[in-house]
């Protein structure tokens, strides 16, 4: 068995809320002790800038794997549904672009958009709107950035996340009111490891 465990690091830029002078944190309670990042939301939904990158490279220029290089850029949405939140990503490649709600609502309902991650309430109010806590680590130790699929591609190997080898780097979390950084070490296994891993 192989394993390839990288730093990624999940930045969160801007939360879009009050203008764009606003200084808006992100609410964030590091657990160390119980592994885990909790996110309060003051309000729903919210939208912000989803960011990762590969802080730690695989050393193979082969792979294309590399230090430093930027994973997907998205506008997210979190949006509470009954009992969870999701993190939606908009569809915004279809746009109505009028004062037309109904236009913009059709628009809406015709093009599909992704969820990228579901997650239960862990505290909060009743209220679809009103503040809730949720537990944020299942989206900091996922393949955020694609990884296992672009070894797949490069015929290097069937790696899948490693969840009990990863973990949140808690001492290296930044939040600043206009981006905040969370990294974490995300391991990776496989069976058949190609020879540029």
């Amino acid at each position: 068995m192989r394993r390839l465990s990288l730093f990624i690091s999940m930045v969160c830029l801007t939360v879009f809320a009050g203008g764009a002078d606003a200084q808006q944190w992100l609410d964030l309670k590091p657990n160390p002790d119980q592994g885990k990042v909790m996110l309060e939301l003051p309000q729903l939904p919210v939208d912000m800038l989803y960011i990762t990158a590969l802080a730690s490279g695989v050393g193979s220029n082969d792979l294309g794997l590399d230090r430093g290089q930027l994973g997907f850029t998205r506008l997210v949405r979190f949006e509470r549904h009954g009992n969870r939140v999701l993190l939606l990503e908009p569809n915004l490649a279809y746009r109505a672009i009028s004062d037309n709600a109904a236009e913009r609502r059709a628009v809406t309902e015709a093009f599909a958009q992704s969820v990228i991650m579901g997650f239960e309430i862990q505290a909060g109010e009743n209220g679809p709107s009103d503040r809730v806590a949720i537990d944020l680590t299942p989206l900091l130790i996922s393949d955020a950035t694609a990884v296992s699929s672009r070894i797949k591609a490069a015929r290097q190997g069937n790696f899948k996340l490693d969840a009990g080898r990863s973990a949140v780097e808690f001492s290296a979390i930044r939040n600043f009111p206009k981006n905040t950084i969370i990294p974490a070490i995300v391991t990776f296994a496989a069976e058949d490891p190609g020879d540029w891993v």
